[in-house]
C-alpha cells in the first residue's frame, strides 16, 4: 500500500472505508478502492506509478482497444456541433487527452481549427496520423506555447488522472479569456437501476470472498453529479 495517508482527489478528505469495486491486481500489485468520507467519491489507493501508467496507456493497447472505431458520426459529432453553435467559425480548439483523435476530426469537420494533446510522444504521433491535425505531447512543457485556445475539450479524461483539480487549473491557463472549457465524463456513481445492480453484485462477491478483480486500474476515481457540482 501507499506510504501516504490516502485522501480524496476531489475534496482531500479522508476515506471512510472500502468501496466497490473494492480491489484489483495489475502487474503484480494490488490496488484498493476507498470511499471518501466527505463527497463519497470512490478513489484508488495507491496511485499507479509512472511505469504502470505507461503500461496501461500504451497506444497499441489502450487506444487500440477503446478507440478502434471511428465514432465521428456519433457522440463526438454531437458534442462538436453543440460547441460550434457557441463559438465563432474557425475558433481554435484543443482536445486534451484526445485518444486516437476522433473528436479532433469531428471538430475539424464543423469548422474548428482543432488540435489534440496526448500523454506521450508516441501517443501524440499515433493520434496525429489518424486525425490529420497537430497533436501535442503533454510530457513536453512546450505544448502550452501553442495556446491559447478559444475552447479546450476533455472527454473521458479526468477520471484517469491522479490530480484532476491540478489538471483543470493547468488547462484553464491555456483557455483564452472568455473562452470555453468543455468537460465530459462518466458519472459512474450516479444512482440508477444498473448502478444498483452492479453494486449489489459486487457486495455479494465480496461476501463470497471474491472481491478482487484483475483489470487495469484505468479509472482512479468514480464520482457522481452531486460531488462534481460541489467540487
Amino acid at each position: 500500500m501507499s506510504s501516504r495517508a490516502p485522501s480524496c482527489p476531489l475534496c482531500d478528505q479522508a476515506p471512510r472505508g472500502a468501496a466497490f469495486p473494492y480491489a484489483t491486481r495489475y502487474r503484480g500489485k494490488r490496488y484498493r478502492y476507498l470511499a471518501c468520507g466527505g463527497c463519497r467519491t470512490r478513489f484508488i489507493d495507491p496511485l499507479p506509478d509512472a511505469e504502470a501508467f505507461a503500461a496501461m496507456y500504451a497506444p497499441d493497447d489502450y487506444h487500440a482497444e477503446f478507440y478502434a472505431e471511428d465514432d465521428g458520426q456519433g457522440a463526438y459529432a454531437e458534442t462538436a456541433a453543440k460547441l460550434a453553435e457557441q463559438l465563432p467559425p474557425g475558433a481554435r480548439l484543443l482536445d486534451y487527452g484526445c485518444g486516437s483523435g476522433h473528436f479532433v476530426a469531428a471538430a475539424k469537420s464543423v469548422g474548428f481549427a482543432a488540435e489534440g494533446a496526448e500523454h506521450s510522444a508516441a501517443a501524440a504521433a499515433a493520434a496525429a496520423a489518424r486525425c490529420g491535425a497537430a497533436v501535442h505531447d503533454l510530457s513536453d512543457e512546450a505544448w502550452r506555447a501553442a495556446g491559447p485556445w478559444e475552447c479546450v475539450h476533455l472527454g473521458d479524461v479526468l477520471e484517469h488522472l491522479p490530480d484532476p483539480r491540478a489538471t483543470l487549473v493547468d488547462v484553464l491557463g491555456v483557455v483564452r479569456p472568455g473562452g470555453w472549457l468543455s468537460v465530459e465524463g462518466p458519472l459512474e456513481a450516479n444512482p440508477s437501476p444498473v448502478h444498483v445492480a452492479i453494486h449489489l453484485t459486487g457486495r455479494l462477491k465480496r461476501l463470497a470472498g471474491r472481491s478482487e478483480g484483475a483489470f487495469p486500474p484505468y479509472h482512479l476515481f468514480f464520482t457522481d453529479a452531486a460531488a462534481q457540482r460541489r467540487r
